[in-house]
C-alpha cells in the first residue's frame, strides 16, 4: 500500500469522485472543501479532514485541486491560509481544474517563488472516473509528471494519460477539447429537432446519424439526452463550467491572433443558454433548443 499521504482540495460533483478513486487505490488522504458535508463523503471512508488549504499543505506533500475556476485556484494556492503558506520543501500541486492557461502560468510562477512545484491536468470523460479510464492531458515539468504519474494511473490508463508539454498545456488541451464537445452538442440538438419538426421519427434519426458520417459522441448520447428522465441521467459538466471552457478556448485563439469564428459562435450560444436556463447540468442545452425551436422530443429533457 502506498505510504505517501495525499491532499485533495475541492470535493464537488467531479472532485469527490476523483478523490474517492485515488483514495480507494490505497493512498492515505487529507481533504478540504468549504462545504463540510462534502468532506464527509471522504472522511466516512477514512480520509482525514483539514481546516484550510494551508492545513492540507502542512500535512501532505502532493496536493490535488479540483475547483470551479482558475481565479479560485489562485486564491487557494497563493491567498491567505493558502497552500503556499503551509507547504514544505518539494511540495507538488496537481491542478485538475478546468483552468485558464494564462492564470495557470501565473499560479505556477507564484508557487515557484515559494519553492512549490505545480502541474496542470485537464480531465475529460468524467463519467469514466470510477471505471479508471479517465482522459487526462498534463502540462508541466516532465520530472514532476513522472512523479505523479503512478497516482494518475489510478484514474486512467497509458492510452488515456498524455503529457502535452509545458505548464498550461493540459488546461489548454482541455479547453479546446471541450469546445469541440460543446459545438457537437449544440449542432446535434439543433439538427435532431429540425428533423423531428419536419415529421421524422427521432429514434430513427438518431440511429441514422450514428450509422453515418454525422456520428459523434454527441449524437451517440442523443437518445439518453432526450429519452431518459433527467433524474436518471448520468451526471455531466454543469453548464457554467462548459461556458468557462469555451471562453478559455476563445481567449487562447485571441492570444494567437487566430480567428475563432465557430468557437466564438458556440460561446455566444452557450451564454444565451445559460442566461435563459439558469444553473443547469448538461441537459440545459437540449431543453433550450426545444423551447427555442418549439418542438419536444421524448417528454421533458
Amino acid at each position: 500500500m502506498p505510504e505517501e499521504k495525499l491532499g485533495f482540495i475541492g470535493l464537488g460533483k467531479i472532485g469527490h469522485l476523483l478523490a474517492l478513486k485515488i483514495f480507494r487505490g490505497g493512498y492515505p488522504m487529507v481533504v478540504y472543501d468549504q462545504d463540510k458535508d462534502r468532506m464527509e463523503i471522504l472522511t466516512a471512508e477514512g480520509a482525514e479532514a483539514a481546516t484550510s488549504p494551508k492545513d492540507v499543505a502542512s500535512r501532505a506533500n502532493t496536493i490535488f485541486l479540483s475547483l470551479p475556476t482558475s481565479p479560485i485556484v489562485e486564491e487557494v494556492c497563493l491567498g491567505a491560509n493558502g497552500i503556499a503558506e503551509g507547504a514544505g520543501p518539494d511540495t507538488l500541486v496537481v491542478d485538475m481544474t478546468s483552468g485558464n492557461p494564462t492564470i495557470t502560468a501565473r499560479v505556477c510562477s507564484g508557487l515557484a517563488e515559494k519553492g512549490v512545484n505545480y502541474i496542470d491536468v485537464g480531465v475529460s470523460g468524467t463519467l469514466n472516473i470510477m471505471k479508471g479510464i479517465l482522459g487526462m492531458m498534463v502540462g508541466g515539468d516532465a520530472e514532476m509528471y513522472e512523479r505523479v504519474r503512478p497516482i494518475l494511473m489510478e484514474l486512467g490508463t497509458d492510452s488515456t494519460l498524455n503529457h502535452m508539454g509545458p505548464i498550461g498545456s493540459g488546461h489548454m488541451t482541455k479547453a479546446l477539447n471541450n469546445t469541440l464537445a460543446a459545438a457537437h452538442s449544440a449542432i446535434a440538438c439543433e439538427i435532431l429537432l429540425t428533423g423531428v419538426k419536419a415529421g421524422l421519427d427521432p429514434k430513427n434519426l438518431i440511429a441514422s446519424f450514428n450509422n453515418s458520417s454525422g456520428r459523434s459522441n454527441a449524437t451517440q448520447n442523443l437518445e439518453t439526452t432526450f429519452f431518459t428522465d433527467p433524474s436518471e441521467q448520468p451526471a455531466g459538466m454543469d453548464l457554467y463550467l462548459q461556458v468557462n471552457n469555451v471562453a478559455n478556448a476563445c481567449e487562447i485563439g485571441r492570444s494567437l491572433n487566430t480567428p475563432m469564428l465557430v468557437s466564438g459562435l458556440v460561446h455566444q450560444i452557450y451564454l444565451k443558454v445559460q442566461d435563459e436556463m439558469g444553473p443547469r447540468g448538461p441537459g440545459g442545452v437540449a431543453e433550450f433548443f426545444q423551447r427555442w425551436m418549439g418542438v419536444r422530443v421524448g417528454g421533458d429533457a
